[in-house]
């Protein structure tokens, strides 16, 4: 369990801590183009690890909230496998989970939603028995969104099916990247 009586279990959620990265432009044109990613990969098993990402979420969350506080101007850029679905988040419960929540309310806009908005046959990232899903999530803050110019998920390799269960995915991974370009 993630949590007993309430309280954070800190080895279970930083199991997996994110991996963060400061990218700098290699010339400034004036503008601070500074982009700070968090790159994740949230607990799976859909319905036995909710709170465990929740508090991963809540973790990324704050870093969030800190790195805004410290630099407004930053880029910030938060997804990776999350392994939850966009908001409603979850098919189990009634009223959904809400495991992302904490990333919303710090401002974060899904790229999720600008794939079913403008790319809706793309907008998926995992295929699971035949059903494309989304589990992977790339949050952006309201700078870079300013800036997105086009999104799109790369389908490397949840398009490639086993050819037997004793066989490698073709692919490198059974989860698709998402690409984001912005104007920096």
């Amino acid at each position: 369990m993630a949590s007993v009586n309430g309280t954070i279990n800190k080895s279970q959620t930083l199991a997996r801590s994110c991996l963060l990265a400061i990218f700098e432009p290699l010339v400034n044109r004036g503008e601070t183009s500074q982009i700070l990613l968090l790159n994740n990969h949230f607990k799976s098993v859909p319905n036995r690890s909710v709170e465990l990402r929740r508090q991963q979420a809540t973790l990324n969350a704050g870093l969030i909230r800190i790195i805004t506080e410290t630099d407004p101007e930053i880029g910030i850029v938060m997804g990776g496998d999350l392994n939850v679905f966009p908001r409603p988040d979850d098919p189990f419960f009634n009223p959904p989970s809400d495991q992302l929540g904490s990333i919303y309310k710090e401002g974060m806009f899904n790229l999720y939603e600008f794939l079913a908005a403008t790319k809706p046959e793309n907008a998926y990232s995992y295929i699971y028995q035949g059903q494309a899903q989304t589990l992977d999530h790339l949050f952006i803050n309201t700078i870079l969104k300013s800036r997105l110019i086009d999104a799109s998920g790369a389908h490397i390799n949840s398009d490639w099916p086993k050819a037997s269960d004793t066989q490698a995915l073709y692919g490198w991974s059974d989860h698709d990247p998402i690409i984001a370009y912005f104007r920096i």
